[in-house]
């Protein structure tokens, strides 16, 4: 529910634009929002918040984390919502997939190969 009323406000193209405002992709209880600058994940969290508290739900602090993807350097440590300060990270893991700060899936496909290879 919560969730859905945050997709329904920012899942949708901006024609103006031409480009994405934000993302919200969720499976049980993992959620990630996208978005092309950190302006529009920090406006996409708010609003996830908003609709959390709405209806007697907590974001979890200590477990949620943030990753900025991309080529170029980025220095900013610290994403700030509200009175949430959340982690970045340079890797994590889901769906059983890893996903680097980069954009580059060598490793991932490494991994695979040699478990693929321990079947045989």
């Amino acid at each position: 529910m919560v969730v859905r009323k945050t997709q329904k406000k920012y899942g949708v193209v901006n024609l103006e634009e031409n480009r994405r405002q934000c993302v919200v992709l969720a499976y049980v209880d993992d959620i990630i929002i996208l978005g092309s600058d950190s302006q529009e994940v920090r406006t996409g969290t708010k609003e996830l918040i908003i609709n959390s508290k709405n209806i007697g739900l907590q974001i979890n602090k200590v477990k949620t984390k943030y990753i900025v993807i991309s080529r170029r350097e980025n220095h900013e440590e610290n994403l700030e919502v509200d009175n949430y300060k959340f982690e970045r990270v340079h890797h994590f893991k889901y769906l059983d997939v890893t996903i680097n700060s980069k954009n580059n899936n060598h490793d991932e496909i490494k991994t695979r190969l040699t478990a693929a290879n321990k079947c045989y």
